[in-house]
């Protein structure tokens, strides 16, 4: 059967949950697969119209990675913050990057009918909005559309990419690597995100299923993206581990936090480094600040 999408209106199918269970799966070209239940289907309309944008982006993100989110009246501003407010250079970036995935390799040619299976990719919140980015592409010699709708990078968009890639770009984006159990959610929302918002900087956390011996391609590029990773060991998740040792590859500048009480359980190849040990969210905060102010270039 088919209803309107929860998330942007669009008819687009949609299936109940296995066994009874609350709620109903959507899957829409613009916000991907994602579940929500039946309360906050019945809540969405007064919920405050800025979170609704990134609610899209942070379901189609997941659902690309093939980790469906599950929409919650108790979880829908925490997913809605963990969008990063991006500049226009960003999501122009962003839109570039997305582009680039469409290409097997350089001079490939590939279509876009229109915006509304791509707008969310790049942060944008309309079409309208993805349209002044896509142009801002081609005005500036990054791309090549014709009229038939194909489209290919040019050489200065391959360029453009590869300086991302090596971080030569400013970005005000900070990679934020943790585990994502309930118990540390205030840790984020009251500790490393006022931190990072008060220094002028954006947080970028991606929620998503573990890895087996590769790193997924969103966390990839979003640690290309950043300026710095904060990497929090609080529970020992192998994934902090594994993302925190890729964006020092890369370059990238990491701040290591950890829960008091676990410094016993960190692993041998990484206790030698400064690490914040805090003892509660505002600690965590403050001591987050005072690291950021000192040791990162604004």
């Amino acid at each position: 059967m088919t209803e309107p999408c929860s998330l942007c209106n669009k008819e687009t199918k949609v299936y109940l949950q296995p066994n009874g269970a609350d709620g109903l799966m959507f899957d829409c070209s613009t916000c991907g697969r994602y579940k929500i239940s039946r309360s906050a289907r019945g809540c969405i309309s007064v919920w405050p119209p800025e979170l609704i944008p990134r609610l899209r982006i942070a379901a189609r993100r997941a659902s690309d990675n093939e980790n469906p989110v599950t929409i919650l009246t108790s979880n829908y501003e925490e997913l809605a913050r963990s969008v990063p407010e991006l500049a226009v250079q960003e999501k122009i970036d962003l839109l570039l990057a997305q582009y680039v995935k469409y290409s097997r390799f350089p001079g490939d040619v590939f279509k876009i009918e229109n915006g509304e299976s791509v707008y969310p990719l790049c942060g944008a919140a309309n079409v309208q909005e993805w349209a002044y980015y896509h142009k801002a592409l081609t005005d500036r010699g990054l791309l090549t559309a014709s009229i038939k709708g194909e489209h290919w990078l040019t050489p200065a968009g391959w360029e453009r990419i590869e300086k991302i890639k090596a971080g030569t770009v400013a970005t005000k984006i900070c990679f934020v690597a943790m585990s994502f159990h309930p118990d540390l959610s205030s840790a984020y929302n009251e500790g490393i995100y006022p931190a990072l918002k008060e220094q002028k900087f954006e947080p970028l956390r991606i929620d998503r299923k573990e890895h087996n011996n590769r790193i997924d391609d969103e966390i990839v590029a979003g640690i290309r993206q950043c300026r710095f990773m904060v990497a929090d060991f609080t529970g020992q998740r192998g994934g902090v581990y594994f993302e925190a040792g890729f964006a020092e590859g890369l370059g990238r500048q990491v701040i290591r936090c950890c829960r008091s009480g676990e410094n016993g359980g960190l692993h041998f190849d990484v206790n030698h480094y400064n690490f914040i040990f805090w003892d509660s969210p505002q600690d965590l905060k403050e001591k987050l600040k005072n690291r950021i102010a000192a040791t990162v270039v604004g």
